[in-house]
């Protein structure tokens, strides 16, 4: 399976899963979906196609946040930006939001909001490799990549 943190003006998009899907109803989550066949393409291709689908959200090209594993699945996760905030449901989505990153895990650890648990791994692996750039800049242990400096832009704008 794959997936695809999708950010707008530094809000990230949370869907919300429907009473109409067979399993995790009502849980809040990036646009992802399984990879069936060959079909589906690659990952990337895969999270791509499924954020358009679950959320008419076209995105260019997106980048790799690595994976995450568990005891029966090897989840892709990506990140991208996209430049509207018009969402477009599917039927297997009732609801979504476009919430900051800190505010999205200061309430799944309060209780207040229940989000599936590639999406929390992908967002507070997120911030923790920004949080650690931005500290190493800091202190002049190192320089910063365009890669890095995009991450660490973007996790300045969060605050």
């Amino acid at each position: 399976a794959s997936g695809c943190l999708v950010f707008h003006e530094g809000n990230c998009l949370l869907l919300r899963r429907s009473a109409l899907e067979d399993t995790m109803q009502g849980i809040w989550e990036m646009p992802a979906g399984k990879i069936e066949s060959n079909l589906d393409g690659s990952p990337r291709e895969n999270a791509i196609r499924e954020t358009f689908e679950e959320a008419g959200i076209t995105l260019g090209d997106v980048s790799p946040l690595g994976e995450h594993l568990t005891e029966d699945k090897r989840f892709y996760g990506f990140l991208g930006v996209s430049d509207t905030d018009v969402v477009e449901l599917s039927f297997e989505h009732d609801a979504y939001e476009w919430i900051p990153t800190p505010d999205i895990l200061d309430m799944v650890g309060s209780g207040k909001l229940l989000v599936g648990h590639h999406t929390v791994y992908f967002l507070q692996n997120l911030l923790d490799d920004a949080e650690n750039l931005i500290c190493q800049y800091l202190l002049g242990w190192r320089r910063l990549s365009k890669r890095s400096s995009t991450l660490a832009r973007w996790y300045l704008a969060l605050l």
